[in-house]
C-alpha cells in the first residue's frame, strides 16, 4: 500500500522493492486506494521499481498548451523510465510483465500517472472502481526570477525574502508514450469491486475483499468468499482534501524557460 508520492521516502521506496527483489517476488499488488497523489518523479521511479530500468523508453510526455509547448526543446518534454534514484542509488527493479492494481475514486494524480504511464508496457490490471481523473499536473512559482521563478529546493537560498508567497497552478497534462492523456472522467477498473461498508476488512489482511480478489486474479484460485457488495463507499472527503496540496502532481521541471526582465 502506497498512500502518497512523496521524493523525500523515494529511497526507502526502492529499498522495500529491493526486499522484494531479493525475496524473488514475481507477482506484486500495488493498492493506490487512499493515493491523491504527489510528485512526478517519485511517479517514474515507482514504475521504473515496477517496469524495468528502460531509460531509453518514454514514461510521459509534457503537453502545454499551443503558445507555450513550442517554447521547449522535445528532450525538455520527455521523462524516461529511470535507472537510478536522485541519489544515484541504483533501481531495485522487479521487471514484471503484468501488475495488479487496486485504485478507487480516491486515486488521483501521480497515482493515475503510473497507471497511464505503464499501461503501453504492461498488463496494468485496475481492481477498484474509476479513479479521480486528474491528469493535469502543476509547477510551484516562487520569486527567483533566475531560475525561470520555478521552485527548486536547491535554491532556496535564491529566492527573494521580501516575496512570502508562491502559486501551484495546473499548466498541463502527461501523455504516455502512445500519446494518451485524456482520462478527465477517470480510469475505469478491468474488475469492478467497490469498498463496502458493511465489509472493509482490516488492510493487508488476506481477507480484505479488494486484496483478495487481486490474490484471486494471481493464483487463479477463486476466492471462497462472497464479493457482492452491500453498501458501496462513495467518497464525499477526506483529510488530504482539506490540505493546501490535495491531489496535485508536482512536475519537476529540470530546465526552466528564461524569463525577460522588463526595461
Amino acid at each position: 500500500m502506497y498512500n502518497g508520492f512523496t521524493n523525500e521516502f523515494d529511497e526507502q521506496l526502492n529499498n522495500a522493492f529491493g526486499e522484494f527483489k531479493s525475496a524473488g517476488v514475481t507477482d506484486l499488488v500495488l493498492d493506490l486506494r487512499y493515493n491523491p497523489g504527489g510528485s512526478v518523479n517519485s511517479a517514474r521511479l515507482l514504475s521504473s521499481m515496477i517496469y524495468g530500468t528502460y531509460t531509453n523508453s518514454v514514461f510521459l510526455k509534457a503537453r502545454y498548451n499551443t503558445k507555450l509547448q513550442s517554447e521547449f526543446k522535445e528532450t525538455d518534454l520527455i521523462e524516461y523510465f529511470a535507472d537510478a534514484t536522485d541519489n544515484n542509488t541504483p533501481i531495485n527493479t522487479l521487471g514484471l510483465s503484468k501488475v495488479y492494481i487496486i485504485a478507487t475514486g480516491s486515486s488521483a494524480s501521480a497515482s493515475e500517472l503510473v497507471m497511464n504511464g505503464l499501461d503501453p508496457y504492461i498488463n496494468v490490471i485496475h481492481i477498484g472502481t474509476t479513479t479521480t481523473g486528474k491528469n493535469e499536473f502543476s509547477v510551484t512559482f516562487v520569486d527567483d526570477f533566475d531560475n525561470g521563478n520555478v521552485y527548486d529546493p536547491d535554491r532556496e537560498d535564491n529566492i527573494n525574502p521580501d516575496n512570502h508567497w508562491a502559486i501551484q497552478p495546473l499548466i498541463g497534462r502527461n501523455e504516455n508514450a502512445n500519446g494518451f492523456s485524456d482520462y478527465t472522467d477517470g480510469l475505469t477498473p478491468d474488475i469492478l469491486l467497490s469498498e463496502d461498508l458493511s465489509n472493509l476488512g482490516v488492510l493487508g489482511n488476506m481477507d480484505e475483499p479488494l486484496l483478495a480478489k487481486a490474490i484471486s486474479e494471481i493464483t487463479g484460485i477463486t476466492a471462497k468468499m462472497d464479493f457482492t457488495v452491500d453498501m458501496p463507499v462513495e467518497l464525499v472527503s477526506s483529510s488530504k482534501m482539506f490540505t493546501k496540496i490535495k491531489d496535485n502532481m508536482f512536475m519537476d521541471i529540470k530546465k526552466p524557460l528564461n524569463l525577460t526582465k522588463k526595461q
